[in-house]
């Protein structure tokens, strides 16, 4: 078997050295994404109205910036712990 310096678990990116790039980059994407969406149903006498597009962020956005933080977030927090 070969050894893989990034590997794909439960829809999270993990690689040799934990500094989470390829997770970093598919947040974006998806923001970027959302917020194009958010941009289009958010016309200012058609669009949807304010309470309408805070759910979809909360739906959409909130929810993949949260995914996995507990994973990312546990080495910056062993660095901030040994301070």
């Amino acid at each position: 078997m070969d050894r893989a310096s990034e590997f794909k678990y439960l829809g999270l990116w993990f690689d040799e050295k934990c500094v989470w790039r390829n997770r970093a980059k598919q947040v974006e994407t998806k923001c970027k994404k959302l917020l194009s969406l958010m941009r289009s149903v958010s016309g200012y006498e058609w669009g949807a109205d304010e309470e309408s597009l805070l759910n979809i962020y909360r739906a959409l956005k909130q929810s993949s910036l949260y995914y996995g933080c507990v994973v990312y977030m546990e080495k910056q927090l062993r660095v901030s712990w040994k301070n």
